[in-house]
């Protein structure tokens, strides 16, 4: 899935001076850890005009992230989605579920550099247009490097979907990629402003598989992020298409957590 592009966005170097720009977000004031551990619920609004079909999703996840060691962490995603096909009522279904493994292999100053691995599940309702139908696997490589209170980040995963031999899976509406492509992304983080910080990027999508290879897709996406205390935070997103063939039209984001 990597719903809601978040998928890729969610692995950034962090500061020596607090964890606020990890993740591309704020964690707690208190020393900065390779992995914050928080658990959180996100959820999001999405308009599309896919397959012949215009229509909304709504989904809410439940996300869990821990510390394994000093530079392992995992992520746990598990959605639900609502999907409102103009004329034909809405469907209600789990999504695919992903586990997400990352690495520090670098800390040098100022600099930061994960590798790591997303597995994307296929619990999702795949009949009604919430699931791959497949698995999906994404080896990710992030880095960013901090001065003052901006964060320059940048990501590229190659993401595989792997599907079993027989009927072809039915048409995804949460997450329209193919058997093969590339994710990247370019952003900026900027905490400069007591508890809110303000984060920008831009996401490229580009097919590898050789019926449509080079197609590419382009969007931007902003998100302002608020901490509530010493361990809530709250963050508000929005993303818009900007080139290619659109996989939505827009996208709305409001996420909560907790971090311990």
């Amino acid at each position: 899935m990597l719903a809601a592009c978040a998928i890729v966005a969610g692995c950034l170097a962090v500061a020596p001076r607090i964890a606020r720009a990890q993740e591309m977000g704020m964690g707690p004031p208190r020393e900065p850890l390779v992995i914050t551990p928080r658990a959180g619920i996100e959820t999001g609004w999405t308009r599309f005009d896919l397959n012949g079909n215009r229509g909304d999703s709504y989904d809410v996840t439940a996300r869990l992230d821990v510390r394994l060691s000093h530079i392992v962490g995992l992520r746990m995603l598990l959605p639900v989605y609502a999907l409102d096909l103009d004329g034909t009522g809405t469907r209600v279904g789990l999504g695919d579920a992903e586990l997400r493994v990352r690495v520090l292999v670098l800390d040098d100053h100022d600099w930061r550099m994960y590798l790591g691995l997303a597995d994307q599940l296929p619990t999702g309702n795949n009949s009604i247009g919430v699931g791959q139908g497949g698995t999906q696997l994404s080896p990710f490589v992030t880095a960013g490097w901090r001065s003052g209170g901006l964060v320059v980040y940048g990501t590229v995963a190659d993401v595989v979907a792997l599907h079993s031999q027989g009927k072809p899976p039915a048409f995804d509406y949460v997450d329209p990629s193919t058997d093969h492509e590339v994710r990247y992304s370019l952003g900026a983080i900027l905490d400069a402003f007591g508890p809110v910080y303000a984060n920008a990027a831009l996401t490229g999508i580009t097919v590898l598989t050789p019926s449509n290879a080079g197609d590419t897709f382009v969007y931007g996406g902003v998100a302002l992020g608020v901490l509530l205390g010493e361990y809530w935070k709250v963050v508000v997103s929005a993303e818009l298409p900007m080139a290619g063939e659109y996989r939505f039209d827009s996208k709305l984001g409001l996420n909560f957590y907790f971090y311990f």
